[in-house]
């Protein structure tokens, strides 16, 4: 009995100190707030499933912030696998699309898609990230845990694909 009273002491405690904090990484990431809280009760519910596995060999806070961390990169990942990316056979090379934006525009047509294939699957998730979410080239480092220079190689050395790829397309996603 009293090992329960220990562990919900403890539960209690983790989500005071790091709910708020957490909270701000999953808004961060869905840019929707309820999507936020969603993401958030399904961290504390891993860490609480984890809670006996924590061996103390980082602090709570190290241990917390990993875990929410990871969720969220599955979550995009998850959004990622889900979004639809329109095949160049389903769609005519001159064929213009019934799309608003010019972002949206390009993400329907052949030749990003066939660039896009050719990429490694990191590569992809941060052309996806920048391009298609909106993330700066800092935030894309900080979500996937790479170094902002890294991220600004592959999308330089993707847009310079692009270019020689298709000069309309290289301008448009510039």
């Amino acid at each position: 009995m009293k090992e329960i009273a220990s562990r919900q002491e403890t539960m209690k405690r983790i989500y005071r100190d790091y709910a708020t904090s957490i909270y701000r990484i999953c808004l961060r990431i869905a840019h929707d707030r309820q999507a936020a809280l969603d993401l958030r009760q399904d961290i504390f519910a891993k860490i609480l499933r984890g809670l006996d596995n924590f061996h103390g060999d980082s602090t709570y806070k190290t241990w917390v912030h990993r875990i929410a961390e990871n969720h969220c990169l599955d979550y995009i990942r998850s959004r990622r696998r889900n979004a639809m990316f329109v095949s160049e056979d389903a769609v005519p090379y001159n064929a213009e699309p019934a799309i608003q934006s010019d972002a949206d525009r390009i993400l329907c047509r052949g030749d990003l898609v066939h660039l896009m294939r050719a990429c490694l699957p990191t590569t992809r998730l941060i052309i996806h990230l920048h391009f298609v979410e909106g993330y700066s080239h800092q935030e894309v480092a900080g979500l996937l845990g790479f170094r902002r220079n890294a991220v600004t190689r592959r999308i330089r050395s993707f847009s310079e694909r692009a270019v020689n790829y298709s000069p309309a397309l290289g301008r448009s996603i510039s």
